[in-house]
C-alpha cells in the first residue's frame, strides 16, 4: 500500500472518540479520550518510551532506553502513515523505526525495530504492535514496553491489575468491582503475571474515563511501579525470542478507552476479556 511521508515532531492519529500524539525522536505518546478530555502520558520518572535489556558480551544485562539519545538509546523517525482495512473495522497507521546497536558497530549486533500504531476509523482503541528484526534478536533478554501511562496520587485508585482465578471464580461485576482495592499494585515495581489491566481516575469522579490495557500474547507479565507521587503500568515480555516466534513475531497492546467508566463497567470488561480465550485472534 502505497504511503506517504510525513516530517514532524508529533505524529497525531485520531478518530471521533480518542487522539493519540507520538513525539519524535523520543516515540513517547499521549492519549486523550475526546469525550471526557481525560488526558493520559507517559511516565515521567522516565523520559523514555520504553526498555530493551540484551546480553551484552560479557554475559553482562544492559538495559537499552526506548527514545533516548546516547550508545544505550534508541531514537526513531517516522516510517509513514496508511489505512489498513480489517475484519471488523478499518484502522489508521503510523509506523516508527528506529535501531538497536548492542556493543560494537557490526550488522551482527543489530536489531531493526518497527512499532505500528493503529487506531481504529470506528471505535474507542489503539493497538501498539513491535516488530524486531535482526541476527542479535537471541540476545534480547526482556522488553518492557510501551511505558506505562502514569497517575498522580490523587488520581488514585489508578493501576488496577486483577486476580485471574477471581475473575473466573465470579459472574458478578458488583462482586468483582468490590475487589478493587485489594487489586491496586503494591508501592515499588512490582512483576506479576497478567494479561488485563486497567489505568483509571477516581471512579466516583463525575464522568470517570478509564483506559483498559489488553496484553495480546500469553508471555505477558505486567511491571507496575509506585511510589508516594505516581502510579504505572508497563507491558513486560521475558526471553521474548521463542515466544515471539510462536506468535508470528507479535508484541502487540491493545487500550480501550472507556468513557463513563464505573467500577462495574470495568468489572465486566475483565470478566469478559478473561473468559473469552483473552481476545486472541
Amino acid at each position: 500500500m502505497a504511503r506517504k511521508e510525513a516530517r514532524t515532531e508529533i505524529l497525531i492519529l485520531q478518530n471521533a472518540m480518542l487522539k493519540l500524539e507520538i513525539r519524535l525522536p523520543s516515540g513517547r505518546m499521549r492519549l486523550t479520550d475526546k469525550v471526557t478530555h481525560q488526558r493520559w502520558a507517559m511516565d515521567e520518572r522516565s523520559m523514555s518510551c520504553g526498555r530493551i535489556g540484551c546480553e551484552l558480551a560479557d554475559g553482562t544485562i544492559q538495559p537499552f532506553h526506548l527514545g533516548r539519545r546516547g550508545r544505550s538509546g534508541v531514537l526513531f523517525s517516522c516510517g509513514g502513515y496508511s489505512v489498513r482495512a480489517g475484519r471488523e473495522d478499518d484502522y489508521e497507521e503510523v509506523v516508527i523505526t528506529g535501531t538497536l546497536q548492542i556493543g560494537e558497530d557490526d550488522p551482527a549486533n543489530e536489531i531493526a525495530m518497527a512499532i505500528t500504531f493503529s487506531v481504529s476509523r470506528a471505535f474507542p482503541h489503539l493497538v501498539v504492535q513491535m516488530r524486531l528484526k535482526g541476527s542479535a534478536l537471541a540476545r534480547i533478554r526482556y522488553i518492557a514496553y510501551p511505558l506505562g501511562f502514569a497517575l498522580g496520587a490523587s488520581q488514585m485508585p489508578g493501576i488496577i491489575v486483577p486476580e485471574p482465578s477471581a475473575i473466573h471464580a465470579n459472574d458478578e461485576p458488583n462482586a468483582i468491582a468490590a475487589q478493587f482495592d485489594s487489586w491496586q499494585p503494591a508501592m515499588g515495581t512490582i512483576t506479576r503475571g497478567g494479561q488485563i489491566f486497567s489505568v483509571a481516575g477516581p471512579l466516583l469522579e463525575r464522568r470517570p474515563s478509564a483506559l483498559i490495557g489488553y496484553l495480546e500474547n500469553p508471555n505477558f507479565e505486567i511491571e507496575t511501579n509506585r511510589d508516594e507521587s505516581w502510579i504505572s503500568a508497563t507491558p513486560l515480555m521475558l526471553n521474548p525470542a521463542g515466544a515471539l516466534a510462536d506468535w508470528k513475531r507479535r508484541y502487540r497492546v491493545r487500550y480501550t478507552v472507556v468513557p463513563d467508566a464505573v467500577p462495574e463497567a470495568i468489572a465486566w470488561m475483565f470478566h469478559d476479556y478473561l473468559n473469552s480465550e483473552m481476545g486472541f485472534d
